[in-house]
């Protein structure tokens, strides 16, 4: 059992659009109950919700929530980094995470590499801020990163639907 149901929605309402000619990435994460593994997604949007990229990917571990967050944001980041788009807001439904991440103090957990590697490819990307959004504003990348977790298939977004096709990645 997922510990996170996608939710149905036909609308963004509840997603908060970044300023005119700006570029917002949400992320979000599902897992299996007792599972050592977790599914994350990644999703980039312009102002007016077009999706311009999305991913979701499965990762073995047993990691903490919040280190399952850095580690969602960060394949994020890699693919902002990846195909070279200029993001200047992330956005996570963490404000434990936002705090960290906004503040120029070093974090002392067990994922301050991850948060490191985080603050410099916010640079690489653009990123001005990382600001928390409730878990309604980011039911797309939560939907997203529950569906490795529910098929065998790999997906590949294309046109702001998934579309099942046989792929390495």
């Amino acid at each position: 059992m997922l510990d996170r149901q996608p939710v149905a929605r036909k609308n963004i309402q509840d997603w908060l659009p970044p300023p005119p000619d700006c570029l917002k990435l949400n992320t979000g994460i599902a897992s299996r109950r007792n599972s050592k593994s977790f599914a994350f997604a990644a999703v980039v949007k312009d102002d007016k919700g077009k999706v311009i990229v999305a991913r979701s990917k499965t990762m073995s571990g047993s990691f903490c929530f919040v280190t399952r967050n850095f580690l969602a944001l960060r394949g994020g980041l890699l693919l902002a980094e990846f195909y070279n788009i200029q993001v200047k807001i992330a956005e996570v439904d963490s404000l434990n995470i936002v705090s960290v991440l906004n503040s120029s103090a070093g974090y002392l957990g067990d994922a301050s590499f991850i948060v490191n590697d985080i603050k410099i490819l916010f640079s690489e990307v653009g990123i001005g801020k990382c600001q928390a959004s409730p878990k309604s504003g980011s039911s797309l990348s939560l939907n997203l990163a529950s569906l490795p977790l529910s098929s065998s298939k790999k997906l590949l977004w294309l046109d702001n639907s998934p579309f099942c096709m046989p792929f390495m990645l």
